[in-house]
């Protein structure tokens, strides 16, 4: 995979990543402990992750593909020996890799369990939160390694 088509694959995440935290973030400026607050705006993130989430959903489909693409792109790049220095290969692909692994290991699953609803106010606006914070966190991992990728086109 070129350096373009890796930085147009980052790009989409950096965009499904907005996308995310437009719903993310209403819940996390919400006043902890008041329920009223927290219920309102779980309703919104609740839906949103509940059609992200939906077993055959375009969307997660394309998600899961682009992330595949790109630690496939990885993989074949350290077997067929890096073309940029190995630090910075190590560097670039922990960018794009860090993220990836974060959202597959911890980020999709709580916001699976999320979608579902169950739970008091309190437990899932900590879910949510924990989902906005994981967003937060790969959001310029993610953004940078696009720019990194671009510098080299």
């Amino acid at each position: 995979m070129t350096h373009e088509l890796r930085a147009v694959g980052g790009a989409f995440l950096v965009a499904v990543l907005v996308c995310d935290l437009t719903f993310d973030l209403p819940v996390w400026r919400a006043n902890r402990g008041d329920p009223i607050v927290e219920d309102s705006t779980l309703g919104d993130m609740t839906r949103y992750y509940r059609r992200i989430t939906a077993k055959g959903s375009l969307f997660a489909t394309a998600v899961s593909l682009v992330m595949l693409g790109m630690l496939a792109s990885i993989g074949y790049e350290l077997v067929s020996r890096p073309k940029a220095g190995p630090v910075r290969f190590v560097l670039e692909s922990s960018l794009a890799a860090g993220p990836i692994v974060l959202a597959v290991l911890r980020t999709f699953p709580h916001a699976r369990r999320f979608a579902t609803g169950g739970g008091d106010v309190t437990a899932r606006a900590e879910l949510a939160r924990c989902i906005a914070r994981d967003h937060i966190v790969a959001l310029p991992a993610m953004l940078t390694y696009v720019v990194m990728q671009l510098a080299h086109v």
